[in-house]
């Protein structure tokens, strides 16, 4: 059996897999919007072309463009009822091209969202028979094995796991779920439990594909090899990707991946791939690195017990406690002082304990204002909006809350923002926001009814006591509104007319990505200087060069000039937090004449870093670390 033979060579070499077939076949023509599946039987020679780029680039397995060819996916692009056709083509398809010496597995992925104008939610029955349809045509066109990928509902893959074996109990079955960078594992993490599960259940090898880049995965990779001697497997994203004029773009170096390859096979996996954005130019670069490389030895620990859910503390506001101070605005220092913005990460759930700890240290250190995210890289956490009324009421400190237009529809937007206003936020920084699928819930959807410029115009009527179509509401909010800026694009001069648009729809200032290059830096405020708004300069203080490899490569919007990469990785692992710290106090002393303020993006919410920045500005301007709030 061909698929006996590829976990045989699994336990003695790391095997290579393919890249993303999608982004190959929206690079050559096909609309990112189209069914990609379809090309099995619309672009026939393209698909084989591709199959044959990743065979050349060194592949040992080859995967099947049947990702979304489930009935139900397919029906809703409009191919009902092509689901045998369909499947058949791709592994037909791929065994005129594929060599025999490279293996054939078929891709299947989750069942997709429920068509609710027909009706009721599908149930588990009617996700099986989609499952089974399609395994059933890949096992008879003779597939070597099967991977279940991207799937994030943890009882949908075992349900499809389930199936898939009831049909074969001798072709191997890969399961593999998104994750994201935030899924910092540990032995009590949901994600890692449900993949021991899939193992029991019959997996011939676990692990995790798409989601994010390569940190992400690295992150699963490095918990399970410590907890099972099961093959692992790892098929990361190129990077995070940028959402730009309604498409995905993943700016990665292909030699970053391959550099991120060998640490997944130093965390344990068997077997590496690529997901979304990864080309053949990635797999050629993995593949020689990792050619004549042994699976690494693991060192098994039992997985610790869960820890019991904790109990409510029952605690009270204090009966008598003083009215919170009336909050001011970030710019309503601007002239006086350099202006300080720290940002803040809502908790994961619902305990502020961290947060609040955050909040007393930056006051303490004379920050102006939080500036709190809103499920930034789509990753979910806690409504900053509740977040920052909790925080300006404690802490007298104002709050730049991060407003994006992912996860609300003008209706809901607009019902949020009045809350805010009611609870005392005056302060938005108006966001376009990252696509939710790139996130920890992949099956969430993005919104979208508008971009960060009309949302602007939003804030901006709300202002005027107006709702969106320019008719009257019930009094009028103070919105101080923020709009972003990415100082770091290939042209500067697009990115400043964009600023521009959002600046003519009412924005009142500016805050940037974070800025390594002193150059760019001066160009940026040459060119914004006849904006009249304040352009607060993004600072970010890298923590060690793991850390600012993963920006470069990874994270839309931050880019780092190969000078200071070469600084953070020659500095001694233990002295590499001090020289990010350092390399961020260099840029504010060359920037201090030209920007009004600060925004300090901390990382790893190491916020005693921030607190040293916060205090390192005010002693360059001789400003006293406990500056009042004006009246």
């Amino acid at each position: 059996m061909r698929g006996q033979e590829f976990l045989s060579r699994l336990e003695n070499e790391i095997i290579v897999g393919d890249g993303a077939m999608g982004t190959m076949i929206c690079a050559r023509g096909v609309p990112w919007n189209a069914c990609l599946e379809a090309a099995n039987i619309e672009h026939p020679e393209l698909v084989k072309a591709i199959h044959l780029e990743y065979v050349a680039a060194g592949s040992g397995l080859i995967e099947t463009n049947t990702f979304g060819a489930n009935r139900n996916r397919l029906k809703a692009a409009g191919y009902d009822g092509q689901a045998r056709d369909i499947n058949a083509a791709a592994v037909r398809l791929a065994r005129e091209v594929v060599p025999e010496s490279v293996f054939l597995g078929g891709s299947m992925g989750p069942f997709g969202r429920a068509d609710l104008d027909a009706g009721d939610e599908p149930t588990d029955l009617d996700k099986a028979a989609a499952f089974r349809e399609q395994a059933e045509v890949l096992l008879e066109e003779g597939v070597d094995l099967l991977l279940l990928e991207t799937f994030s509902d943890a009882d949908e893959i075992r349900l499809a796991l389930s199936t898939v074996r009831s049909l074969s109990s001798d072709v191997p079955v890969f399961c593999q779920m998104a994750f994201s960078d935030a899924v910092r594992t540990t032995g009590r993490s949901a994600a890692v439990r449900g993949l021991l599960e899939l193992e029991k259940l019959g997996a011939a090898a676990i692990g995790g594909n798409c989601g994010s880049g390569p940190a992400g995965i690295i992150h699963v990779v490095e918990e399970l090899g410590h907890l099972t001697a099961s093959r692992l497997t790892a098929q990361p994203n190129a990077s995070y990707p940028q959402y730009v004029n309604g498409r995905l773009i993943y700016l990665s170096d292909p030699a970053y991946f391959a550099e991120s390859a060998e640490r997944l096979v130093e965390a344990g996996a068997n077997f590496i791939g690529g997901c979304c954005g990864t080309t053949p130019g990635h797999i050629r670069l993995v593949a020689e690195r990792l050619k004549g490389r042994a699976p690494a030895a693991r060192m098994i620990r039992k997985m610790p017990p869960r820890k019991p859910a904790r109990k409510p503390s029952g605690r009270r506001r204090e009966p008598g406690r003083p009215a919170a101070p009336k909050i001011y605005s970030p710019l309503d220092r601007i002239g006086t002082t350099k202006v300080t913005l720290v940002e803040l990460k809502p908790p994961r759930g619902m305990a502020m304990g961290a947060v609040r700890r955050a909040a007393a240290l930056l006051k303490d250190a004379g920050v102006d204002a939080y500036s709190l995210v809103e499920s930034s890289l789509a990753q979910v956490r806690m409504s900053p909006f509740a977040m920052a009324h909790l925080l300006q009421e404690e802490f007298g400190v104002a709050a730049v809350v991060h407003c994006t237009c992912r996860d609300r529809n003008l209706m809901g937007q607009q019902s949020e923002l009045t809350g805010a206003a009611a609870l005392g936020v005056r302060t938005i920084l108006a966001l376009t926001g990252d696509p939710a699928s790139i996130g920890d819930m992949s099956e969430s959807t993005s919104v979208y009814d508008t971009n960060s410029i009309g949302l602007i115009r939003l804030i901006a009527n709300l202002n005027l006591g107006q709702n969106v179509s320019g008719n009257k509401v019930s009094g009028s909010s103070e919105f101080v509104i923020g709009a972003a800026l990415d100082p770091n694009a290939t042209r500067l001069a697009p990115a400043i007319r964009r600023l521009e648009k959002k600046i003519e729809a009412g924005a009142h200032f500016v805050m940037t990505q974070p800025i390594f290059d002193v150059e760019r830096m001066k160009e940026m405020y040459e060119q914004t200087a006849d904006l009249g708004v304040p352009v607060f300069l993004g600072v970010m203080p890298l923590v060690s060069y793991r850390n600012a490899s993963f920006l470069h490569n990874e994270v839309p919007g931050i880019r780092i000039p190969v000078e200071v990469l070469k600084r953070m990785k020659e500095a001694p692992k233990e002295a590499a937090q001090e020289e990010g710290l350092a390399i961020a106090k260099e840029m504010v002393e060359e920037s201090m004449s030209y920007a009004p303020g600060f925004y300090i993006m901390p990382q790893l919410e190491k916020y005693l870093v921030a607190a040293e920045l916060v205090k390192y500005i005010g002693t360059l301007q001789g400003k006293s670390a406990l500056t009042a709030a004006p009246a």
